[in-house]
């Protein structure tokens, strides 16, 4: 894995991303989760990084005053609603704006400035709880793809970074941990084979709507034949049972340790 994978703001952008997905049982489960963890007592929810909005409207169906909010214009186009397209790091919110704020499967996309930046901004405009899911102790070589043109290593998902369950609690802090889960398994390619697949065979993960962070170069429409060695990978993988496992997202409920102050109130309505 290169020793640093880059931010990638042009995958954002990208208006394929945003498209139509084929709905699953985990996405319905996902949803389902985000929902349960709300307090009864919420009233205002902001939403970070609403990508094609599939939490803001299982969120609005239940009836809570929801905001979305996210960088690309592409994916803040495809629905309707209370709105912002900003930054995560620069929410334009006073404080204390909301009684809960979710920011699932958005830290993994941002470098450490970006994320230190962006949960700052999520403990001010907070006024009680946050919700905060990313991918359970994940391995980027999973999901490791080579640009074509330039020979950059990327996360065809744009992740540059991963987290394990013993961090989460130092994650926000003046706040606590008040539940946790996890999603559904998830099974991944066995590591030493994956390997070999990527370094000697030269195969690594495709998909159309990756861009590469540093030229902007898409892979070409079909992945193309595997070589040798790859279908030697591929054939043992398939019949040997030593695959990584994981339960994923991981889903971390957080609570303020002090009483919402006087002083953190809201100068103005938004």
């Amino acid at each position: 894995m290169p020793r640093r994978l880059l931010y990638n703001r042009r995958h954002y952008e990208e208006a394929k991303n945003y498209g139509d997905q084929l709905w699953t049982p985990q996405e319905q489960h996902r949803l389902e989760t985000i929902c349960s963890f709300v307090p009864e007592e919420t009233g205002t929810i902001l939403d970070i990084g609403s990508g094609g909005g599939e939490i803001v409207q299982a969120l609005r169906d239940r009836e809570y005053w929801t905001v979305a909010t996210d960088c690309s214009s592409a994916a803040m186009s495809r629905y309707g609603g209370e709105r912002v397209l900003c930054d995560c790091m620069d929410l334009p919110f006073p404080a204390g704006l909301f009684d809960f704020v979710t920011c699932t499967e958005v830290l993994e996309h941002l470098d450490q400035e970006r994320m230190d930046a962006t949960l700052h901004e999520i403990a001010r405009v907070v006024r009680s709880y946050v919700l905060i899911s990313v991918p359970n102790s994940e391995d980027l070589n999973q999901s490791m793809a080579k640009c074509d043109a330039c020979g950059h290593c990327y996360t065809i998902y744009g992740h540059v970074r991963t987290f394990v369950p013993e961090a989460m609690d130092r994650l926000m802090p003046g706040f606590e941990v008040i539940k946790t889960a996890v999603g559904d398994e998830d099974v991944g390619y066995n590591r030493l084979l994956l390997w070999v697949r990527q370094r000697i065979g030269g195969r690594w993960t495709y998909w159309d709507c990756a861009v590469c962070p540093v030229c902007g170069r898409h892979p070409p429409p079909r992945p193309g034949k595997r070589g040798v060695v790859a279908l030697g990978c591929d054939f043992l993988n398939n019949r040997i049972p030593w695959h990584p496992r994981r339960k994923t997202p991981l889903y971390v409920l957080y609570r303020r340790t002090r009483s919402f102050s006087a002083s953190d109130q809201p100068l103005e309505e938004w």
